[in-house]
């Protein structure tokens, strides 16, 4: 039976580093619909014609929302359209470039 202090740890098998290198991805960036759907829950909330009834003209809330799905909206079209080029297009069988 193992008892506590006779745990192997998984660094005492010798396991080279090599086969396990760390990588690094880019850190994802906020879209800005991400930001106008969070300013729509703080607004929605915070209730802000009660703090402020001139701003029940405005509904800050409802504008928050409405500019988040416009953001969301284009977002999605542009990245349809932003799509890579596959690797081999432009590539005959012969391998010669049909441009």
């Amino acid at each position: 039976m193992n008892r506590v202090g006779e745990i192997v740890a998984p660094a005492a098998f010798g396991t080279p580093r090599a086969l396990f290198k760390e990588q690094v991805a880019a850190a994802p960036t906020a879209l800005p619909s991400y930001w106008l759907l969070l300013g729509f829950l703080v607004l929605l909330y915070a209730n802000t014609p009660f703090l402020v009834p001139a701003a029940e003209v405005l509904r800050p809330a409802k504008v928050a929302i409405a500019t988040a799905l416009l953001a969301f909206t284009f977002e999605m079209i542009d990245r349809a359209h932003a799509r890579p080029e596959p690797r081999n297009a432009g590539v005959s069988l012969r391998g010669e470039r049909g441009d």
